[in-house]
C-alpha cells in the first residue's frame, strides 16, 4: 500500500483535515507513508516508500506501486523526503462540484 486505508478515513480526520490532505497533500504525512530518495553510485533516482534495507537490498515502493531493487553496494544515499507521493493538484480535474462531493464522500466513511 502506497497510502492509508480510507474505508474509514472519517472517523480519524476532520473534514479540515481531508480537505488540507487533498489541496496540500505534503503538510501532514503519516510516518508509515513517509518518501524516501533513493540515489545510486550511477545517479539514478527513484522516489517511494522503503519497503526494505538491509546489508544486502535496498527495496522501495513508488507513487505507481512499483517495486524498484537495488544491491546495497550499489546505493549512494537514501534519503528521506519532505514531499507526500501523492501529487499535488489532485482536484485540478474535478468541477468544484466533483470536489465538494469527494471531500463528503470521504467525511462520511466511518
Amino acid at each position: 500500500s502506497v497510502g492509508p486505508e480510507l474505508t474509514a478515513i472519517g472517523k480519524t480526520r476532520t473534514r479540515t483535515e481531508l480537505l488540507e490532505s487533498l489541496l496540500q497533500p505534503s503538510v501532514r504525512v503519516e510516518p508509515q507513508f513517509a518518501a524516501y530518495l533513493v540515489r545510486t553510485k550511477d545517479e539514478k533516482t527513484v522516489t517511494g516508500l522503503l519497503v526494505k534495507r538491509d546489508d544486502k537490498q535496498v527495496v522501495v515502493r513508488d507513487a505507481e506501486n512499483k517495486e524498484h531493487r537495488f544491491a546495497a553496494d550499489e546505493v549512494e544515499a537514501v534519503t528521506p523526503s519532505r514531499l507526500s507521493l501523492m501529487p499535488d493538484g489532485a482536484l485540478a480535474g474535478l468541477t468544484p462540484q466533483e470536489a465538494a462531493d469527494l471531500l463528503e464522500f470521504l467525511a462520511t466513511r466511518r
